[in-house]
């Protein structure tokens, strides 16, 4: 018997503040990425990958830029129904609202 794969919920998380700017021009601010497989089997061998993008840059714990802004993480298998998130940290350029933010789920990749 052959299944297809799994299915994914993808929540990316990151600063909203109602009636303020998000972010400040080169604040460094947390992005959360969470994803609950959602199908009855197994999700093998997970990875995220990251790409920032607009006027972000994707920084490491000490604050470097990392280059091209983007990273991956492996997750290995995420049982039924269970969730896993990553946190990344995110250089803002510019000050003001966050107005987009796309998370995507396929059976090869998550991207957000």
């Amino acid at each position: 018997q052959v299944f297809g794969p799994p299915t994914f919920d993808v929540v990316v998380r990151h600063p909203s503040n109602v009636g303020a700017d998000d972010v400040v021009a080169g604040e460094i601010y947390e992005l959360i990425v969470e994803i609950t497989n959602t199908s009855s089997r197994p999700a093998l061998y997970t990875s995220l990958e990251l790409f920032v993008g607009g006027q972000a840059t994707l920084v490491d714990e000490f604050g470097v830029d990392i280059p091209d802004s983007n990273e991956i993480i492996s997750f290995g298998h995420i049982p039924a129904g269970r969730a896993v998130s990553a946190a990344f940290r995110v250089k803002s350029s510019l000050q003001g609202e966050i107005i987009a933010c796309q998370a995507i789920a396929s059976e090869n990749q998550v991207m957000a």
